[in-house]
């Protein structure tokens, strides 16, 4: 994450945004332009990350499968028990 930038970024919105005159433009259309400038500073300065499933692994049969659910499955009993 960027935020040295992301902050620079903002500032440069601010004080674009102050010297447009405001005053003159309704809540709801201010609050439309400073929203869509914060959305563009996020989308550029802070990284997204896409997750992906564990692969099957090849050595990983039905049955080992299972037992390893059964584990899970035994441990999270014991859990609650304590």
């Amino acid at each position: 994450m960027d935020l040295s930038d992301l902050r620079e970024h903002m500032f440069e919105v601010a004080s674009k945004f102050m010297s447009s005159a405001p005053e003159p433009r309704s809540i709801e259309e201010n609050w439309s332009l400073f929203k869509d400038k914060l959305l563009s500073g996020v989308n550029s300065y802070v990284p997204t990350r896409m997750t992906k499933r564990r692969p099957d692994l090849p050595w990983m049969s039905l049955s080992i499968k299972r037992q390893l659910r059964k584990r899970e499955c035994l441990l999270q009993r014991a859990k609650r028990k304590w």
